[in-house]
């Protein structure tokens, strides 16, 4: 959590709707502090992987 403090922080603060990181454990930590860091204000949707949000936006799916 320490080492990834400065992503949550710019994760929180652009106002992105979607969180994706190729590394799943990123992915959770970078939602964990994000969490935290935003307390009760919208916190962005985490997608596991940058492809499913690709197949997303392309209408593509397969879950």
């Amino acid at each position: 959590m320490k080492v990834g403090k400065p992503a949550m922080r710019q994760l929180d603060t652009a106002g992105k709707k979607h969180v994706v990181s190729e590394c799943p454990l990123a992915g959770i930590h970078l939602e964990q502090g994000i969490a935290r860091l935003a307390g009760d204000a919208p916190k962005p949707e985490r997608v596991g992987h940058p492809i499913v949000l690709m197949a997303r936006a392309y209408g593509v799916t397969g879950e």
